[in-house]
């Protein structure tokens, strides 16, 4: 903003004249379109009360800047001027998630909250939190008897479970469908969490994928630790920098994924490294004999060899046409018709023999999991696999996992021990002809598939239960 007008719009806001600096402000706006400027009007429109002005160049202002802290602000205040009270904090708080270093939302919540906030004063041993405030999918602790979720959402719900279970006070902070109490675990939008945390001063909190809530005015006494699932490489990483957050404890799931994170980010040294891995849950996931199935069941993403699986099956059927492949995957859409990912899954469904389950809740994808014969993992997009949950839950089922090399499938996996891990082919037809040759010989020598199946799951029963993980978790990472 040019120095004259600043100069004379400045004066008439000490003066409280706020109707009319707007239309200076407004001039100012058109001849230079800065969201600065447009911040400025807005700001200017709420205080003289002019709300239909403030709304429009609101619209403006969402137009040109993606889920602004500002724009969040604005509505609250918005809102109060307006008496509505609730709506105001709830966008309060939202500005305040965006930017925690925006301390007057922190101010205007408590005041908006007077003594109604002792209702949020509430100390929890351990926090986790997960996704962005803006995520599509939504979930709570019940979602996993609903229908699928992802691996590290997965992991989340079990993990905080393991931790009450284990007598440590927690809470989950997520895009929560459901928010309250969840077998005695708290469950809270994600939004909240920088509110709470300002108000509660949190002493563990454990932040997965994202470090985004190791931003803003922190606990110093506080251990954050960030429990990475994806591969370093990912896109979702492209702008991460390990300086940007105070990050005490990192947890990676294993050796190779380590390793290429400190491949991409060798000078990352002022936070101590600690590998866990993912786990199952001996409740669902146990052996039910089936030495008969013809099932081979792959269940991951399409784009993770949906193609290659559907070839194979087709190689076994030419021999024995009883063979069946089952297909269960997850999407983060509220659809599959909107998952474009989904095509894969179209074009497999014109393959006799191939049946989509789609997306099951956990109890019945332990029903489909103990009736299989194989998980097949054809694997395509290399190092993508970092702690396959889905291979733990087949061995803890004694159903043996044949698949290609990558990411940390070989310490998931035993070769020749709990399951075939085969060298990479990134030649589709070679993969799954190798893939089909295993499954065949195996199938020719009963004794070696009994063998890999018992092998498995003492081998699962040794090393993956969530119960666990997470006592040794508090080993390393969690003050008590």
């Amino acid at each position: 903003m040019s120095t004259t007008w600043q100069e004379q719009i400045n004066l008439l806001l000490q003066q409280k004249k706020f109707a009319d600096a707007l239309p200076l402000a407004e001039q100012e706006l058109n001849e230079f379109k800065t969201v600065e400027n447009l911040r400025t009007v807005i700001a200017i429109a709420i205080e003289a009360k002019l709300f239909k002005a403030a709304y429009f160049y609101l619209e403006q202002l969402d137009a040109n800047v993606l889920h602004d802290a500002s724009s969040y602000f604005f509505k609250a205040l918005l809102f109060e001027k307006q008496g509505q009270s609730d709506a105001a904090i709830s966008h309060y708080k939202i500005a305040f998630a965006i930017n925690p270093a925006n301390n007057q939302a922190f101010t205007n919540i408590k005041r908006l909250k007077g003594k109604s906030i002792a209702d949020d004063q509430e100390q929890f041993d351990v926090v986790l939190c997960t996704g962005g405030i803006f995520f599509e999918k939504k979930f709570n602790a019940n979602t996993l008897n609903e229908r699928a979720l992802g691996g590290s959402e997965s992991a989340l719900i079990y993990v905080a479970q393991a931790l009450k279970n284990q007598g440590l006070k927690v809470a989950v902070f997520c895009n929560c469908d459901q928010p309250g109490q969840h077998q005695g675990v708290s469950y809270f939008e994600i939004s909240e969490f920088a509110y709470r945390h300002a108000l509660n001063q949190f002493p563990n909190i454990i932040a997965t994928r994202f470090a985004d809530p190791f931003l803003g005015n922190l606990n110093p006494k506080a251990r954050h630790t960030l429990w990475l699932h994806d591969d370093a490489f990912t896109e979702v990483y492209r702008n991460f920098s390990p300086q940007n957050y105070r990050i005490d404890d990192v947890l990676f799931l294993s050796q190779s994924h380590q390793k290429r994170w400190q491949e991409r980010f060798p000078d990352w040294t002022n936070s101590r490294f600690h590998q866990t891995t993912n786990g199952f849950d001996p409740n669902l996931f146990f052996p039910i004999p089936n030495p008969q199935s013809k099932k081979i069941l792959f269940a991951s993403r399409p784009e993770r060899g949906l193609t290659t699986a559907v070839k194979v099956l087709e190689n076994l059927r030419k021999q024995d046409p009883d063979y069946e492949l089952l297909c269960c995957t997850y999407t983060q859409k509220e659809n599959f018709e909107d998952d474009e990912s989904y095509q894969a899954v179209q074009n497999a469904l014109q393959t006799e023999g191939v049946r989509f389950l789609g997306s099951l809740a956990k109890p019945e994808f332990a029903k489909v999991m103990q009736s299989c014969r194989y998980l097949l993992h054809p694997n395509s997009l290399q190092n993508l696999e970092t702690s396959c949950i889905v291979a733990i839950e087949a061995q803890a089922c004694g159903v043996p996992v044949i698949c290609q090399d990558g990411g940390a499938l070989k310490e998931t996996i035993q070769h020749n021990v709990t399951g075939l891990v085969l060298p990479r082919s990134e030649n589709q037809t070679e993969a799954a002809n190798a893939l089909t040759k295993s499954i065949q010989e195996l199938d020719q020598d009963p004794k070696k598939h009994s063998t890999l199946s018992k092998n498995a799951i003492k081998w699962a029963n040794e090393n993956y239960k969530w119960e666990d993980v997470v006592r040794k978790w508090r080993e390393s990472v969690i003050q008590e």
